[in-house]
């Protein structure tokens, strides 16, 4: 039972809500700020009738921030460790300081939609909204099964549309001829190699072991990813989706690299006095550890500043080589395939610049072909 009472410019209800479980004592839950007597008589009613159906939930008092750091501490081993090192780091980064001393309960879905808003405004990608959404919606979830509040306030909530990142990428021409200096640059040449004529993705590449590699069918196993995770720093994974676990076909030119590189890994085991070994991986330093992705990172920045050609990431050697083989009119269901995608829409939407033009390419074709007597 409860009551209804006047207290200094409102009136306020308090309910009984029932026995603390550790201490034996009564409860009660009060609430202010009605301006009727019947408007606080019909919000104490609801909780009663909350209460009597047993679906009540005493929300607890925590500022986001506290919270925040309980939901990473309790969920870390819930997630693969490159996952949860890039969660953490966007929490404490972008979202915390947004709401950091607001109570967690207090927090409003339109407190959030501007938050999207305005990193939609600051130029942030349509991509890093959506993950700021996706952690926003596991904490929020898990926020109502501890019981800390009522309802998941990331629901029916829409994410701008962010602003779509021009994709870089190199010419055939720029390729090659990029290809041609590392040669003689870089012991990663054969990186450079599987990244501009396989499309596979960087962590993929560092990650790959000679068992991996088939050469008498020249296949490529990919099994594996190299990904950062904080503290622990890179880390050998297996890859998160079963698209992304596929066998790619290799050209001879890849072949023949591959199997160059593997001569000269077994002289450096031999110079090393260790055993070479088919579970190894494949681009090793000169210590004999797994080479760091963020030095092959650096090599092709440094050589493409010196050949004059435009900057670009190593994941943009991926692009490239999807938009080439668009280009030479490769099935995007093969090139999907080769990329580990989940589906070909996510091909056509990603490379939708190259399919345009193609499309262009194919009306000229028809047309000529129409009009030929």
């Amino acid at each position: 039972m409860g009551y209804v009472r006047w207290r200094g410019k409102s009136y306020y209800y308090t309910v009984d809500i029932g026995k603390d479980p550790k201490t034996g004592k009564r409860k009660q839950k009060s609430k202010g700020g009605f301006k009727t007597k019947k408007e606080a008589e019909r919000a104490m009613q609801d909780v009663e009738l909350q209460i009597y159906r047993g679906d009540y939930v005493h929300t607890k008092k925590i500022t986001f921030e506290d919270f925040a750091e309980e939901w990473m501490e309790i969920m870390q081993n819930n997630y693969r460790a490159s996952t949860f090192s890039v969660y953490a780091g966007v929490i404490r980064n972008r979202i915390v300081p947004e709401f950091a001393k607001a109570k967690l309960g207090d927090i409003k879905q339109i407190d959030l939609q501007r938050f999207y808003n305005r990193m939609d405004e600051e130029g942030l990608s349509a991509k890093y909204i959506k993950l700021l959404h996706n952690i926003l919606s596991a904490m929020y979830r898990d926020a109502v099964a501890w019981e800390y509040v009522t309802k998941n306030i990331t629901n029916n909530l829409s994410t701008p549309k962010g602003n779509k990142k021009e994709m870089k990428t190199w010419t055939i021409e720029q390729s090659r001829f990029f290809l041609e200096h590392a040669k003689n640059e870089t012991k990663r040449y054969p990186v450079f190699v599987l990244a501009i004529w396989t499309g596979m993705r960087t962590g993929e590449i560092h990650g790959l072991k000679w068992k991996d590699i088939d050469f008498e069918r020249q296949t490529i196993t990919v099994r594996r990813t190299v990904a950062w995770a904080g503290k622990q720093g890179h880390i050998l994974q297996d890859v998160k989706t079963e698209g992304s676990q596929r066998t790619i076909k290799i050209s001879d030119f890849v072949t023949d690299v591959l199997k160059q590189h593997r001569l000269k890994q077994k002289e450096l085991m031999f110079k090393l006095q260790r055993e070479f070994k088919e579970d190894q991986c494949v681009f090793l330093s000169y210590n004999g550890n797994r080479i760091d992705p963020r030095g092959t990172s650096r090599r092709l920045f440094e050589i493409s500043q010196k050949i004059g050609l435009p900057r670009i990431r190593m994941h943009d050697l991926r692009h490239t080589h999807a938009s080439i083989s668009l280009q030479l009119n490769q099935h995007p269901k093969v090139v999907s395939e080769r990329l580990g995608h989940k589906s070909i829409d996510i091909t056509l939407d990603l490379y939708s610049h190259v399919t345009e033009t193609l499309q262009e390419e194919s009306v000229e074709q028809f047309e000529r072909a129409m009009n030929e007597k």
